[in-house]
């Protein structure tokens, strides 16, 4: 009997998944391969750190990664360092930038919350001096692109 996947381990999914966005030339190809990623994902591979039955929240993420990632990836690249080309973002970062962004700005999840969760994916998934920016840059686009978060 497997159990449902907490909050954290869909968004470990999520992250794995967008992670494949960058790999793949057209949305067909890349949507096949989304569908089946998750339709594999927690059924017990020893390769995969994730298990469990996804309650259907990491479908949810990576599907407002793809449909607004144009806008996403524009606040992302707004709040780079100045002397920082976006292409030269590590693509485990670019993905997990791209799982909170779209958390914070099309799923509502609170700011806390949403940053959190991405600077811990940060701290596995991602070079360990990039926590700090991962966690600057989420805070910039909430403080500037989350209705309520105006404060």
């Amino acid at each position: 009997m497997s159990h449902k996947m907490s909050r954290r381990e869909e968004r470990e999914l999520a992250l794995r998944g967008i992670f494949q966005l960058d790999f793949h030339d057209t949305a067909a190809d890349r949507d096949v391969s989304i569908d089946k990623f998750l339709e594999l994902a927690g059924q017990g591979d020893p390769e995969d750190e994730v298990t469990g039955e996804s309650t259907g929240y990491a479908r949810q993420i990576i599907d407002a990664v793809i449909t607004h990632q144009e806008d996403i990836d524009g606040l992302i690249k707004k709040y780079l360092k100045q002397d920082w080309e976006f292409s030269r973002v590590p693509k485990s970062e670019k993905a997990i930038l791209r799982l909170g962004a779209a958390e914070l700005v099309y799923l509502n999840i609170p700011k806390e919350i949403a940053i959190n969760e991405a600077v811990e994916l940060a701290k596995t998934y991602a070079e360990l001096e990039s926590k700090g920016y991962i966690n600057g840059i989420l805070n910039q686009i909430a403080q500037n692109h989350v209705h309520g978060s105006e404060d």
